[in-house]
């Protein structure tokens, strides 16, 4: 007999991905949506708040937002410009993983299977945010960017215990 494994994580779709670049005056007010986002610090610090929980990301770490959790991010003001990359996606799952318990550090074998991602994403879709099917694409580079993303979402689960980097001070300012 063959041992079939039960599919109990897959990539339903991949949403969105772009790059930012901001500076020590960046504030986003925030947002929740019905889909999985990771956002990923390539260089400089964001601090991201998820609810009650406040997180400072420096470069090499991301966290990923799950479904309907609100959340915002800013930099701040003594510190130089933020580039970062976000990746949204649709997750089905009926694994217990622990994507959603705080900041994940993405260095060494993790940060090179998140660029190579990245750029079969940026190579296989249309994309200015939104990703869309691309004329004459090869459904293997759309197959290819889908199961990079799940195993590279099962390596950050199986590699990677989130670690809770809290920032007590909240720009109360901005709340405005």
């Amino acid at each position: 007999m063959y041992y079939i494994p039960e599919n109990y994580f897959k990539i339903k779709s991949i949403n969105s991905i772009y790059t930012r670049n901001y500076g020590k005056d960046f504030y986003f007010k925030g947002e929740s949506h019905g889909f999985w986002e990771m956002v990923y610090v390539e260089k400089g610090t964001l601090t991201v708040a998820e609810d009650e929980n406040i997180y400072e990301l420096s470069s090499g770490q991301a966290i990923f937002h799950a479904p309907m959790e609100f959340h915002r991010f800013w930099a701040k003001k003594t510190q130089p410009a933020t580039v970062f990359k976000i990746i949204s996606f649709d997750l089905d799952t009926n694994m217990e993983h622990n994507l959603s318990k705080g900041v994940f550090s993405v260095t060494g074998r993790l940060a090179e299977m998140f660029e190579d991602l990245y750029i079969q994403i940026e190579n296989s879709f249309e994309h200015s945010i939104f990703v869309s099917k691309k004329e004459n694409n090869s459904p293997v580079d759309e197959i290819l960017a889908f199961k990079m993303l799940e195993t590279f979402l099962m390596s950050v689960i199986s590699e990677s215990s989130p670690q809770y980097i809290k920032d007590v001070s909240l720009p109360a300012q901005r709340y405005a």
